[in-house]
């Protein structure tokens, strides 16, 4: 018995120091790994060229059809070919553009592609397609007679008369090239829906003369003298295709009503004497999809009535109100803003946006970097999900940059209120008499030492008050309020 405690007594203490020793001991496991280097993401090349007669006229300033002296029977032609000089597979059209005539000459000239007649002038003032196919890289089209001649039976009618027109070659990818994953077709719906202009001038005409599903794509940056123009179908298309689009105009862009304008894709860059009304102004509905916008001496985008605005991927940057509302043009708009930043940059005049009649603010995932206020929601509903405020005004002693201004009176108009990041409700004894609610969901806002984060202050009259609703993801820190005030309820 004494024996076996003493062997007990061993191993328990052998344990102890094994346990011990393992305390401090890292333990070395068998490992392996592999770099693979030299990966690379290199874009295909999408090149064509417009040839006649063998000779490349892709760059060429002179027209092929240049003839003073037409006359009955009188005919001239051309042998067209498209090269496709790129790394990329292409479809292609090509089409006669701004066709214009006077006398109705464009009735009397025939258009014979490779010996038949396909109609006259008049048949493709609309953008049919003369030629059209798909080219591998590094081939050509077979060459196509294109053929005008004028009618013999045309009389004296056409007696100095004249008709002018453009040759567009349009290309876009085709379904060649496989993607990553052994699939030929991703780009199928690559579309030769776009007329390129390089020129203020064709710009204005192509726009004008747009259809429906047309998209007007600029080659170069513009800056128009007049108005940025609307497309007479109702529905325009802007394809900034990373260019600058510009205008000196006093009214730089007005949007019809019940008409729909589309911008994308680059940098717009328009100007105006005076904050209201601001360089856009909205009567139908507006869209801006990744575009660099900046209102210099004016405000961004008024909307009016019950309009529809729609930002997302886009900056604003404007001297006044980035996007605003007036109870001088009606009610009922619903503004969207999604993963953008609006930028309003001047001390005690700049302000993000500015909701101040019954409306709809929806804002999702955007950052507000503002002087004056980052949101007003002066009546109407707005929700703000996953955004940042930042209300970075700068007390210059003047008495509008005092951190209490207009807290204990009546409020001006526009956004002559108080000191806040974001203000909601109205205090006033006439205008104004509408409810005003705003939502936060994950928001956080942010003000320099002094200045209010949140201020609310609600109408007396039943069903007129202010309402401020957050949920604990929000960072909004103390909501100020005045009379007629619920928050979160309360």
């Amino acid at each position: 018995m004494k024996s076996t405690k003493k062997s007990l007594v061993v191993c328990g203490l052998s344990l102890l120091m094994c346990c011990a020793l393992l305390v401090g001991t890292t333990f070395a496991w068998f490992t392996d790994s592999v770099v693979n280097k030299g990966n690379k993401i290199e874009s295909g090349r999408l090149d064509v060229q417009l040839w006649n007669n063998g000779v490349d006229i892709s760059d060429s300033t002179k027209p092929i059809f240049d003839y003073n002296l037409w006359e009955p029977g009188y005919s001239t032609g051309a042998n067209l070919q498209v090269k496709n000089v790129g790394s990329l597979a292409v479809k292609y059209e090509l089409e006669l553009q701004n066709v214009s005539a006077t006398k109705g000459l464009e009735t009397a000239i025939d258009v014979q592609v490779n010996g038949k007649t396909v109609g006259t002038l008049s048949n493709f003032m609309n953008g049919e397609n003369l030629l059209e196919g798909t080219l591998l890289p590094g081939k050509g089209s077979d060459p196509a007679s294109i053929v005008l001649k004028m009618q013999e039976k045309a009389g004296n009618t056409y007696q100095n008369a004249e008709a002018t027109f453009d040759i567009l070659l349009k290309a876009t990818q085709a379904t060649h090239e496989q993607d990553g994953f052994g699939n030929p077709d991703y780009d199928q719906d690559a579309s030769l829906d776009f007329i390129p202009v390089d020129s203020e001038e064709d710009f204005v005409t192509a726009v004008e003369n747009a259809k429906a599903n047309e998209t007007v794509q600029l080659q170069k940056n513009l800056t128009l003298d007049q108005p940025i123009p609307q497309s007479g179908s109702g529905t325009t298309t802007i394809d900034l295709n990373g260019h600058t689009l510009g205008s000196t105009s006093s009214d730089p862009l007005i949007v019809d009503q019940g008409s729909s304008f589309t911008m994308k894709n680059g940098n717009l860059a328009l100007q105006r004497s005076g904050f209201s009304p601001s360089c856009i102004e909205v009567n139908g509905t507006f869209t801006l999809e990744g575009v660099n916008y900046t209102a210099k001496n004016s405000s961004g985008i008024l909307v009016k009535g019950d309009s529809q605005v729609n930002i997302s991927n886009s900056t604003i940057t404007a001297d006044g109100y980035c996007i605003s509302t007036n109870a001088t043009y009606g009610s009922g708009m619903t503004i969207s803003v999604k993963d953008s930043t609006l930028n309003a940059p001047l001390n005690t005049t700049s302000t993000g946006v500015l909701l101040n009649v019954p409306g709809t603010l929806l804002m999702e995932n955007c950052t507000v970097n503002s002087k004056w206020q980052s949101v007003v929601v002066r009546g109407g509903d707005a929700t703000l999900t996953n955004c940042t405020l930042n209300n970075l005004i700068d007390d210059d002693g003047s008495i509008y940059t005092k951190p209490d201004y207009k807290v204990n009176e009546n409020w001006g108009q526009g956004n002559d209120l108080p000191n806040a990041a974001l203000v909601v409700g109205n205090h006033s004894t006439s205008a104004y008499r509408y409810p005003a609610t705003c939502t936060l969901v994950n928001t956080d806002i942010s003000v320099n030492d002094g200045f209010m984060t949140v201020y609310a202050y609600g109408n007396s009259e039943e069903g007129c008050g202010a309402s401020v609703n957050y949920d604990s993801a929000s960072n909004i820190g103390e909501v100020i309020r005045g009379e007629n005030v619920t928050v979160n309820g309360q």
